[in-house]
């Protein structure tokens, strides 16, 4: 699916060269997300926890799932979607994080979604729902013209993402425990700063969960 080689195994979507360039997230930060071996919890989230509860991946972010998600994002190639919503239900169960209210996608500006023609963890939360039988909301986060992180370094991304996004008005959550999704979560900056502003409008718990984890901060 994802070199167009052909798959000798009926049971997997990847062939045997794609699967072996996927690492899987397991050894990871029970907080963040972060690849992390050195103990259960990184030595940022033991300075600070982040506002939401839990942030997990199936993959860590390089190789072939980059590619594949870049794909998605830039390349139309929705047909990855059952694979990574799949993959995301799996390592929630996993985790034991499937206890939560709705699923909520981290927003497109407007510019990147009449680009694409859609949002990609807007796709994603449409497969994770269905799976579930869970309720999906995509109209309570909104992005501001420009809040795209792309090229942006760590400290630029901590210092503009509460002006990033916000709450659609009118909007009001009555302690409903979030999933909140995003394809790819690199420093965190993104997913922390829509976490605030889910519990600032009322959400009790919200978890996180993306397709892949940057290794790095």
């Amino acid at each position: 699916m994802s070199c167009g080689a052909e798959i000798h195994n009926q049971n997997s979507e990847l062939c045997d060269k794609c699967l072996s360039d996927i690492e899987v997230n397991v050894a990871s930060c029970r907080y963040c997300g972060r690849p992390w071996t050195e103990g259960t919890t990184c030595g940022e989230c033991r300075r600070q926890r982040p506002v939401y509860a839990r942030l997990v991946t199936p993959f860590v972010y390089g190789g072939t799932i980059r590619e594949m998600i870049l794909g998605l994002k830039y390349s139309g190639r929705t047909d990855y979607l059952p694979f990574f919503a799949r993959s995301m239900v799996w390592m929630l169960a996993h985790r034991d994080m499937l206890s939560f209210d709705m699923v909520v996608p981290v927003p497109s500006t407007f510019k990147q979604f009449r680009r694409r023609g859609y949002n990609p963890p807007g796709l994603l939360v449409h497969e994770i729902a269905r799976m579930l039988g869970v309720p999906e909301e995509h109209h309570i986060l909104v992005a501001r013209p420009g809040a795209g992180q792309k090229g942006k370094g760590r400290a630029e991304r901590l210092e503009s993402r509460k002006q990033a996004f916000f709450v659609r008005p009118g909007w009001m959550l009555e302690g409903e425990d979030v999933l909140l999704v995003d394809d790819v979560v690199t420093t965190g900056a993104t997913v922390q700063a829509c976490a605030e502003l889910l519990k600032g409008a009322g959400a009790g718990k919200v978890y996180v969960a993306a397709v892949a984890r940057s290794d790095g901060g």
